[in-house]
């Protein structure tokens, strides 16, 4: 199985979720239930405001997202869906394992902004699932047809589906499935296969009127 390194789509550094959990450390100390009730009127709101203070300030330290214009959304959309697909392709190469259309992919990628995951995949603005399956035939018309081409062939997706995880804590997603070797068939050539899926990511993207409003 081939694991490539998570990447950011555009090369833009994001938050570990680690960065992200230490905004809402305390230093105020954690009290029990029996501390809480030892204290006096007074000591119970000197130590709720001082809590409301820590989260105003955790608040205000985490970065808010930037407005997005629908152009701009599409635009980085395009581009992610690109880098995800060229990614796929570095790593479909030729094994014995391709014959039998067992060979592995996962690729591990990153978005510094949440709203371009859906518009990537050319997701609907009501999905929520963080771990789905999408079918080859939707993927190749969404994204793209990865495809690599080998000494006397090609490699193409060989599963039925897609397996894609997101976190949209750290913003990054995962998206596994297998190859298999191209096979040829008359009147269709490998040329015309590569020319109807490999070079077609710049499929129209969907935004929702949700989107359009950012």
């Amino acid at each position: 199985m081939v694991n490539a390194k998570r990447k950011s789509l555009d090369n833009t550094e994001v938050p570990t979720k680690r960065a992200r959990s230490s905004l809402s450390s305390s230093s105020t100390p954690a009290l029990t239930e029996d501390q809480l009730n030892d204290m006096s009127k007074q000591e119970l709101v000197l130590h709720s405001i001082r809590l409301q203070e820590q989260l105003t300030s955790a608040l205000s330290a985490v970065p808010k997202p930037k407005s997005m214009s629908t152009t701009e959304l599409v635009e980085k959309s395009i581009k992610a869906r690109n880098v995800l697909s060229k990614g796929i392709e570095k790593q479909m190469k030729w094994t014995p394992s391709c014959k039998l259309g067992k060979s592995h992919f996962v690729y591990d990628g990153q978005v510094t902004d949440e709203r371009i995951f859906k518009p990537m995949l050319g997701l609907p603005a009501s999905h929520d699932k963080k771990a789905f399956k999408m079918s080859a035939s939707d993927f190749d018309d969404k994204v793209g047809s990865p495809q690599a081409s080998v000494r006397y062939g090609w490699l193409e997706f060989s599963g039925k589906t897609v397996n894609i995880r997101w976190d949209p804590e750290e913003k990054s997603f995962k998206v596994s499935g297998t190859w298999k070797e191209g096979v040829m068939t008359e009147g269709n050539p490998h040329d015309e296969l590569c020319g109807m899926g490999q070079y077609n990511r710049a499929a129209t993207i969907n935004v929702s009127q949700n989107d359009r409003e950012l």
